[in-house]
């Protein structure tokens, strides 16, 4: 109920009490790790489209500070990162890894790397935020064509590098391919 008060009368704050990131001490097996401070709600936690964007708008602000610190944080613990083998072993080390106050953070971090090495290697790839939900995932188009979802699919605990492969192997859908879709 109190969401939905929040989400009616006030769409644009916070709720009261929703998860954010906050000031957390790294884990000895992070070394040097700074996870990411902001007073907004986490991917997933937020109550109305339009708290949504602006939550998707801070992260997306937030991405080239955070995919180097992940980057950093990879390469001090000997975790390559750049092609497909690599993600899976970071995917594994990131869903064995036990769960601690950074873990929100090094979630946001790795899925916001995974998508910066989608869009280095497609051309025409870009992050998007996701203006047509309550979630607050951005996501990774190839035109208008959705090709990965990395946030959701680190917090998931998915296969890092097969989500890279699809994401690399994706074909951009034409107007084409849509009248088609539609005459079926």
């Amino acid at each position: 109920m109190r969401q939905l008060l929040w989400s009616t009368f006030l769409p644009w704050v916070r709720v009261p009490g929703a998860p954010v990131y906050g000031p957390v001490d790294a884990p000895a097996d992070l070394p040097g790790y700074r996870p990411y401070v902001a007073d907004h709600e986490l991917p997933g936690t937020t109550v109305d489209d339009i708290r949504a964007r602006k939550v998707c708008t801070r992260i997306l602000a937030a991405e080239p500070e955070r995919t180097a610190e992940a980057a950093a944080l990879l390469d001090r613990l000997g975790l390559a990162h750049h092609g497909a083998a690599d993600w899976t072993t970071v995917g594994e080390w990131l869903r064995d890894r036990p769960t601690d106050a950074a873990t929100p953070s090094l979630v946001l971090d790795v899925g916001l790397l995974l998508g910066r090495r989608i869009v280095e290697a497609r051309d025409a790839a870009r992050w998007l935020p996701d203006d047509d939900s309550t979630l607050a995932y951005p996501f990774i188009v190839l035109g208008l064509t959705p090709i990965a979802l990395p946030l959701q699919a680190a917090e998931a605990g998915a296969d890092l590098g097969a989500v890279l492969t699809t994401a690399l192997e994706a074909q951009e859908e034409t107007e084409d391919d849509e009248e088609l879709d539609e005459s079926a």
